[in-house]
């Protein structure tokens, strides 16, 4: 069965009362969750050898400073700069590796970080509803707003068969993607126009990002199952083949 490496802070683990359900939706697929934390032993490259797919897990803000924003930004929260510079390392050895990449939430934000792009520090701040993007975890289990794939993006064929108009998501974050990075193209945005979710090096990409949780809801929403789904069928032909990134199902 293939591995699936999840990025952890496992001394704040506790905290996200949905872990559970997360672990449960790789096992269900067959897959093997593997929870990687920073403080962990064992390097970088040794983790990335572990393992057939990598998950780059919500959590705290991405430090500010990455993206040349002060680095007391009133609007951030829970940052940890090592956490950033391990899963940054984590995701540069897995895309070169060839290790296909599921990012979510932080983990999406990071990514575009990574790249060269920005954020918005607070919803609420910019105009939008922090309502709609932040109901609360208690709330994550149900739907929080609709989103649209982008026509000819790679997660339109993930999404083949069901609705890419009116998808309906869950919700938790405070933050969203600004300036797309290089190489970062967006294939699904929120009702009010915010990133949704992006992939880095198309048509077969090495890494697919989202804002909404799907690690939570999947037993409840078929979007969320299927990305889940086809992201350890990615892992799988990487166990299997060596397939690099999500090219085996593209």
């Amino acid at each position: 069965m293939p591995v699936i490496g999840v990025t952890a802070d496992l001394a704040t683990l506790e905290e996200f009362t949905h872990w559970r359900v997360m672990l449960q939706g790789i096992a269900e697929l067959q897959a093997v969750p593997l929870l990687i934390d920073r403080e962990q032993a064992g390097g970088v490259r040794q983790w990335v050898g572990r393992i057939d797919g990598l998950l780059l897990s919500g959590g705290g803000d991405v430090a500010p400073l990455r993206y040349g924003h002060a680095d007391a930004d009133a609007f951030t929260a829970n940052v940890s700069v090592l956490r950033d510079d391990f899963e940054e390392s984590l995701y540069r050895t897995a895309v070169n590796l060839g290790v296909p990449v599921l990012a979510i939430c932080r983990g999406m934000q990071l990514v575009n970080v990574i790249h060269g792009g920005t954020l918005v520090t607070d919803l609420g701040v910019a105009g939008f509803s922090a309502e709609k993007h932040r109901p609360g975890l208690e709330q994550l289990t149900g739907p929080a707003h609709e989103a649209s794939v982008e026509p000819g993006s790679y997660l339109e064929r993930i999404f083949a068969g069901l609705p890419q108009t009116g998808m309906v998501v869950n919700s938790q974050h405070h933050q969203v993607l600004n300036r797309l990075g290089t190489g970062v193209a967006r294939s699904a945005q929120a009702y009010d126009g915010t990133v949704e979710a992006i992939e880095i090096g198309g048509p077969a990409p090495r890494a697919v990002g989202v804002q909404w949780h799907p690690e939570v809801d999947w037993p409840s929403n078929a979007h969320s199952r299927r990305l889940l789904e086809r992201f350890v069928d990615a892992a799988r032909a990487r166990e299997n083949s060596g397939a690099a990134g999500w090219e085996a199902i593209a």
